[in-house]
């Protein structure tokens, strides 16, 4: 089964929310104040870890802006994620590493983008999610009740469907 937006929240979703950086050594000073780190994307995992930081968990796809993205990343699970879905398998895995804590990195065969959302919801709060924000930067966004709470409205909003 999958989460899937109907065409009308694509505005919505393609928004930033939380801050957006578009300087890397900001984003990395910015995120020394927090937890625990979660990335969500190929580049900004590659670039973190580049600059000496540790996520807790990273979900990566192999491709940036669609176009197959090359680096050193190894993934430690592998789940099934089609694009513009958020499958109950990957929210499944998503949950267990972040149980684990331990640097896994989870690579999605489909689409990583809407893994925010079961971030979000399962992730500790005081946490920070960093997800790349298409010809603009990284977004970092604290998981907070209120984060929470918008996460769970999108949820919500999404037809349950057969992947």
């Amino acid at each position: 089964m999958c989460f899937t937006p109907p065409s009308s929240m694509r505005p919505e979703l393609s928004r930033p929310y939380g801050i957006l950086f578009i300087n890397d050594d900001a984003l990395v000073s910015f995120l020394i104040r927090f937890n625990g780190v979660i990335t969500v994307g190929d580049y900004v995992t590659s670039i973190l870890r580049n600059r000496g930081v540790k996520p807790v968990l990273s979900v990566v796809d192999g491709t940036t802006r669609r176009v197959s993205f090359s680096s050193s990343i190894t993934f430690q699970k592998e789940v099934r994620n089609p694009p513009s879905t958020i499958s109950l398998e990957a929210f499944k895995v998503i949950a267990e590493a972040l149980e684990r804590r331990g640097g896994e990195t989870i690579m999605v065969r489909g689409e990583e983008d809407m893994l925010v959302i079961p971030v979000l919801l399962l992730a500790p709060e005081g946490d920070v999610v960093v997800y790349g924000q298409p010809k603009a930067g990284a977004v970092a966004l604290e998981v907070s009740q209120p984060m929470r709470w918008r996460a769970s409205s999108l949820l919500r909003a999404m037809e349950v469907k057969e992947c």
